[in-house]
Formats: structure tokens, sequence, C-alpha cells
């Protein structure tokens, strides 16, 4: 693994999902921040091409760091894991791979992690039953359309719009969803995620209770 010290990495597992993936990691080469991030893909043993796009993309962006598990299962808690274990930085963002991001994603997220250890981000249109976003909106990405396009609500929309102290049920945690999450390190090795889980979900709401 390189050396280099970062403020922030930005961890994403996939599986056969090249796709979306290369949507998302054009939106995260292309953010609008001033102190060094990384880019952990963190491969549940993917056969459909993923290891090529992510070796050109490490042709040109040297803060991307790619690693492989084999195919035994859908382990996201383990994939996660694995790229924060190979992180040196004091922020890691949980990102998931299907996931295209403003320009100011990663400093909205640091901002906020200077008044909180963690941060659940809004995923738009994420386990949206109604509506969803069509992967032709975005192949031709560009940060000035991307802010033009609807936000199709998520299912955890009532609980983002109310103000701080609104918010007081102790069930907050069924919420947790590592879709798009950021929280400190030094936080996160004292929990991590359950490796123990095969399969979708689960895993992510588990470590926020």
């Amino acid at each position: 693994m390189k050396n280099e010290k970062y403020l922030v990495s930005v961890i994403i597992p996939t599986y056969n999902n090249k796709l979306m993936l290369d949507l998302s990691l054009k939106s995260l080469t292309n953010q609008k921040f001033d102190f060094p991030y990384e880019i952990i893909v963190v491969d549940d043993g993917s056969n459909d091409g993923t290891k090529k796009l992510l070796e050109k993309y490490k042709e040109k962006y040297n803060n991307l760091t790619y690693l492989f598990q084999e195919d035994n299962g859908f382990r996201a808690g383990l994939a996660r894991n694995l790229g924060a274990s190979k992180s040196n930085s004091e922020i890691l963002i949980f990102l998931n791979d299907d996931m295209v991001c403003r320009r100011d994603f990663i400093n909205n997220h640091i901002e906020s992690q200077k008044k909180h250890d963690l941060v659940l981000g809004y995923s738009a249109s994420y386990n949206n039953k109604n509506e969803t976003y069509k992967i032709k909106q975005f192949q031709d990405i560009n940060h000035k359309n991307l802010d033009q396009i609807k936000i199709i609500k998520e299912f955890r929309d009532p609980l983002f719009n109310k103000t701080p102290g609104e918010y007081s049920n102790n069930n907050w945690w069924k919420f947790f969803v590592a879709s798009n999450i950021s929280i400190k390190k030094k936080l996160f090795d004292k929990f991590k995620f359950d490796e123990n889980f095969i399969g979708w979900g689960i895993e992510d709401v588990e470590l926020g209770y």
C-alpha cells in the first residue's frame, strides 16, 4: 500500500457493477476539494471487467487503490472493513458503487465532520419503489448538469427534513445505511462491520445499533 497520508478515504465495495462504478468514479475524481483524499475500491469477486476498469483509472489517478477478494457470497461488510484497514486517513467515507456524487460531496462531509464523528449522507432515490434514475442520465456526466437533475426522494427523507433536536427517537439506528456515510477512523476501528453477514443489507444497520 502507499504510504501517503490522506485526510479522507472514500471506500467503495463493488460487485459486477462496472457501468455504475465508472460513473461514480468519474464524479469522485472531479471533486472540488483542496485536501488530499484517496479512493479505495474493494472488489467482492467481480467477473465483468471491473478490474480492467480500475486499472485504467489507476494509470491516471495515483490516489486510487484497487483491492480484490474472492467471490464467496455478497460480503459488503468484509469488503468495507478491508478497505478501512488499508486506510491511514482521519476520516472514512463509505459509499455504494452506484452513487454519483456532486462536486462538493467530499467537502460537505468534511465540513459536517468538524462537528460530528458520524455523518449520514442523503442518497437520492435510494430504495425508492416509485421512481428511479436511468443510467443514461449520467452517461455524459458533468457537474453542471448533475445539479439540474431532479432529486428523487429516498425513504429516509422525513428524517433529513427535521432540524437538530427534533428527532430524539432512540431507533434512529434503523436509518443507518452505508450507501453514503462518513465516520472518524478512530471511532470506526472500535466497532467495524460485522463480517458474519452475507447477503444484501443488515451489516450497516447493525453497526449503527
